[in-house]
């Protein structure tokens, strides 16, 4: 799954291609295509911006998907060997991203940089004869977990336990699967890194590790099952979802209990299941402080950055599809672009900045309010100078993008600074808008 959106990121092994599915229309967003002669198996999403990365195991690349702008944006070479790459998982911090390769007993570090595309290059490789490295997941329900967990896929195989870095050191073992002698494979760590379950490779079982004791339960998915591949958690963790190898079957176990719940029929062999971010409760907000615009984590409720923006910024409106916050400025009358995907990855994740000239007006425009149309293509600004609201177009495709194309009066069609715009939101539909007004006769105007 996407961070910021409800999207599924699907990857497609037999086209070549990418699918981005929105979750609550079940529709395509968009199919993107990958290098042709690859064999897309293996996906993850960032936890703090817009990428997805994508593994390709007989080229031994991994594609850059930009999910703002639904392109590949270039490959990573990581080997030459083919047919070698099996898993991959971001750190939670979303620095980094880590791919196994158990043939040949190594863990590439792939990292994030700002401002070159493809945005991810190779770092260093681990290597360790000791260990098939295979499952690979980390606890995506805090930027500030410091470890993942690679499984190990031998006979009697361990669970290992790695601290985030771009060089790797020597892992923790935490637990041995050999009692009896089991092979582990794909794994997904429950939010809080409390528990972690293990698919056992060949058999129609999960173990189910409680860390960082490692103490094992082992819960039957479903006899009918040729053998358990891709395994997945909800974004609570109250459930696992546990794909059949041979078969589309994904079945649904309740992780407290380990009893099976709901089986679904996929259209095919299910070759992997993405983790959900487990952070359904969780969001960025943004605050308007004197000359900065602070953004606040709301799960940790610590400061993630602090923008700065000399402009005078005191009101703020987000994108309907939460990739902009648009922020109206006072002292400079301005509207500032914020790129929520740059947040905490770049010094400034401003990417725009267009004023609100007077025109023929008597006032110069004293912006007090902000908000956006439904569609995302108009902004709305109340205007304390004018008593007014502007309205600017930030419809791409059109010839006045960024200008104000309309400024309408509060009474009636005139302009009149005595009346004080404060607030405005609009419906629904995007049909009216509705404004609050603060002058000495309170009164609230629709739009249309």
């Amino acid at each position: 799954s996407s961070h910021f959106d409800p999207e599924v990121v699907v990857s497609n092994s037999g086209s070549h291609s990418v699918t981005l599915i929105d979750a609550i229309t079940q529709s395509v967003i968009a199919t993107i295509s990958v290098p042709s002669g690859s064999t897309a198996t293996a996906v993850a999403t960032s936890p703090t911006n817009d990428f997805a990365l994508v593994v390709d195991t007989y080229t031994g690349k991994v594609s850059v998907i930009n999910l703002n702008t639904n392109v590949d944006q270039g490959e990573i070479s990581l080997t030459s060997t083919a047919n070698v790459l099996t898993g991959i998982a971001f750190s939670p911090s979303g620095q980094y991203a880590y791919v196994t390769d158990p043939s040949q007993h190594k863990i590439f570090v792939i990292q994030h940089t700002v401002g070159t595309s493809p945005y991810y290059f190779y770092d260093t490789t681990y290597t360790n004869a000791s260990y098939d490295f295979s499952g690979v997941a980390s606890d995506l329900s805090t930027t500030s977990s410091g470890s993942f967990y690679v499984t190990d896929a031998q006979a009697s195989g361990y669970l290992l336990k790695f601290t985030v870095a771009g060089t790797l050191s020597a892992p923790t073992q935490v637990v041995r699967f050999n009692s009896p002698s089991m092979t582990p494979g794909a794994i997904s760590v429950a939010p809080g890194s409390t528990d972690a379950w293990v698919a056992m490779t060949g058999t129609y079982k999960v173990d189910h590790v409680t860390l960082p004791g490692g103490a094992i339960t082992t819960d039957t998915v479903n006899s009918s099952f040729s053998a358990v591949g891709p395994i997945g958690l909800s974004a609570d963790g109250a459930t696992l979802l546990a794909a059949d190898t041979a078969s589309g079957s994904v079945q649904e176990l309740a992780t407290t209990t380990g009893t099976a719940t709901n089986s679904t029929a996929a259209d095919s062999t299910v070759w992997a299941i993405a983790p959900a971010l487990a952070s359904p409760g969780s969001w960025d907000a943004y605050v308007a402080a004197g000359s900065n615009v602070d953004v606040v984590n709301t799960s940790t409720l610590s400061l993630t950055q602090s923008i700065a923006d000399a402009n005078g910024p005191i009101a703020l409106a987000v994108s309907p599809d939460g990739q902009y916050v648009y922020v109206a400025n006072e002292t400079t009358p301005s509207i500032s672009v914020i790129q929520t995907s740059l947040v905490g990855t770049t010094p400034n994740p401003v990417v725009a900045t267009f004023s609100i000239p007077q025109g023929s007006e008597p006032h110069a425009p004293i912006p007090s309010s902000i908000a956006v149309n439904p569609q995302g293509t108009t902004l709305l600004v109340g205007d304390g100078g004018n008593g007014a609201v502007d309205v600017i177009d930030m419809n791409s495709a059109d010839s006045q993008y960024k200008t104000v194309v309309a400024r309408i009066g509060l009474f009636g069609s005139g302009i009149s600074s005595s009346a004080g715009p404060e607030g405005i939101t609009v419906g629904p539909q995007g049909t009216f808008a509705y404004v609050t007004e603060g002058s000495s006769t309170s009164a609230t105007d629709g739009v249309a």
